[in-house]
């Protein structure tokens, strides 16, 4: 009757074990509901095997009595989800390690057998629950599979090794009986643990670079669509004066026709004042570069400053994109800094750009009203919170400017950050 009991309660939890498992990684289910019964009811076999004490057997068999019962139920799963895969037996493996920690962690509380086992089922039934209504209700099952898809086979494997071990270290500590055996994976576990924690974090700083990279990426993008979008601008603004144009004609002839010089002089002077307001206030000798000039120069003037252009930009040899790229990263540090100064003293970008026999220079200073300090690798500490003050902008810089066989420098002195790029223009561009 007890075992009956048992047996009852460890079914319904591999139930929601398997729904846990094919909710989270997406597997389709057997459509044969007589193969989920018997899968359901098979993969429960093992916790109640392991029911009965294991006291007097041989310790090598005590060792694999468990790895048979993980290939049971690695079949059940692969009937279950229609999936002949390795990670039937990862998901085995790693429901095995977490019944045997429930049991160690039960332990702690009570030595008796059977409640012990009871009690440790029990509290696997609870949490795979809490589990699964979690992810229902969170609705991210696509992300924590996409996640777990991720994941190395290699380390996979490692750490569902590892949580094997680990429980069997944890059983075994517990266990005066099997002191040799806790000796005996004390080292492998030690050593397993520190592997893992070396891939981790050398996993977790590849997807911060991965981060880091798509935002570079992102923000070129966002630039060079609103660049280009500032062309079109433009064209359309000429077309408009062409169409204009015509009628100013029209309308000047009339008056002269007329006689009416006077009023044909202030028609001409109010086209003129026309034609200041829209004038052009670079002229690097790129149409682009003017355009972002043009622009950054309105923000700049936010914070009380303004851009001072010499010299000219190239037109060939460097992508429009990645010319933009340069400037507007360079630009807006620029007027970052100069928008920390809360006064409405004047301020100066000084921006100076040249190309010669094939080289490309560019050369950006600015005032700072904080204290910078430049460290390896072109990477600007602050002493504010802020401290990505040139983040990614300096490291969109040196990309591009390393792209072209270049690359950047920045200094910091007496109040005045100065960034210069350096780079080789491609003749087949």
């Amino acid at each position: 009757m007890v075992y009956g009991a048992f047996y009852l309660l460890a079914l319904i939890q591999n139930a929601a074990f398997l729904r846990l498992v094919r909710t989270a990684c997406g597997f389709e289910r057997s459509e044969s509901r007589i193969v989920l019964f018997l899968a359901a009811a098979l993969s429960a076999v093992p916790q109640l095997v392991l029911l009965f004490p294991s006291a007097g057997l041989p310790k090598l068999l005590i060792l694999l009595v468990p790895v048979l019962l993980m290939l049971l139920r690695a079949g059940c799963y692969a009937a279950a989800f229609r999936c002949k895969k390795l990670s039937m037996l990862y998901i085995s493996i790693l429901s095995f390690a977490l019944n045997a920690n429930y049991s160690n962690i039960v332990k702690l509380f009570t030595t008796d057998w059977l409640p012990l086992n009871f009690a440790a089922c029990a509290a696997e039934l609870v949490l795979t629950a809490a589990a699964l209504l979690y992810i229902r209700r969170k609705n991210n099952a696509e992300v924590i599979a996409e996640s777990l898809s991720q994941i190395p086979r290699k380390l996979c494997m490692l750490i569902l090794g590892f949580l094997y071990f680990m429980s069997v270290f944890e059983y075994s500590i517990v266990n005066p009986a099997m002191n040799t055996v806790s000796r005996a994976l004390l080292l492998p576990v030690i050593l397993m643990t520190a592997y893992i924690i070396t891939r981790i974090m050398k996993i977790n700083a590849k997807a911060r670079e991965q981060e880091r990279i798509s935002a570079i990426l992102s923000e070129q993008l966002e630039n060079q669509v609103s660049y280009y979008q500032k062309i079109n601008d433009i064209y359309t603004e000429f077309r408009a004066f062409r169409h204009d144009y015509r009628n100013h004609l029209l309308c000047l002839r009339g008056l002269l026709a007329e006689n009416e010089v006077a009023r044909a002089c202030e028609y001409m002077d109010q086209i003129a004042q026309m034609s200041r307001s829209h004038r052009k206030t670079f002229d690097t000798g790129n149409i682009i570069v003017d355009s972002l000039l043009n622009d950054k120069n309105e923000k700049a003037a936010q914070s009380h400053a303004q851009i001072l252009f010499s010299g000219f930009a190239p037109t060939t040899g460097i992508t429009n994109a990645d010319l933009c790229t340069v400037f507007a990263n360079a630009l807006d540090n620029a007027i970052e800094a100069c928008a920390k100064d809360s006064s409405s003293d004047e301020k100066e970008i000084a921006v100076h750009s040249d190309f010669r026999q094939g080289y490309f220079t560019l050369r950006i200073t600015n005032p700072v009203f904080e204290k910078v300090e430049i460290r390896s690798h072109n990477q600007v500490e602050t002493s504010k919170a802020d401290k990505g003050m040139h983040g990614f902008g300096v490291a969109n810089i040196v990309r591009t400017a390393k792209k072209y066989g270049g690359d950047a420098a920045l200094s910091a002195e007496n109040g005045v950050f100065t960034l210069e790029v350096g780079l080789w223009l491609n003749p087949e561009l």
